[in-house]
């Protein structure tokens, strides 16, 4: 499974080696509830980001795919952002950048990708950088 928390720390954030992602909220009595289920991949989760200050989960998986989602305030509704890595294997590993402007995707494939957001454009760009051979 792979966890991460937001910053206050009532939630989290969990996949359980599937497809989905889950989001709990801790209550009160100290019980955690499933309060949604955030599902785009179509392989498995292999690790999740939750940004502490702009409140964005970054997802990746073996589907070579990350999505960004963001809190619709107003109704509550996570919404996905696909990213393209372009990359051949499995996405393993992602993380935020301090700054939450900029995240990191590690894969099977040699590589890092970085992934900012152009507002030019309106999407987030890739690049790589490469270790040699």
């Amino acid at each position: 499974a792979v966890v991460s928390t937001q910053s206050t720390g009532d939630k989290l954030v969990v996949s359980d080696n599937s497809t989905t992602v889950y989001i709990y909220a801790k209550e009160a009595n100290g019980k955690w509830t499933k309060e949604t289920e955030l599902q785009k991949h179509i392989e498995r989760v292999k690790c999740v980001d939750w940004a502490p200050k702009t409140n964005r989960i970054a997802t990746c998986a073996g589907d070579r795919n990350a999505y960004v989602w963001n809190l619709n305030e107003t109704t509550g509704v996570w919404a996905p952002s696909l990213v393209l890595l372009r990359i051949e294997r499995a996405a393993t590993y992602i993380r935020w950048s301090p700054a939450e402007d900029r995240f990191a995707v590690g894969s099977g494939a040699r590589l890092l990708s970085v992934c900012f957001y152009e507002n030019e454009h309106d999407w987030r760009v890739t690049k790589h950088i490469k270790k040699p051979i």
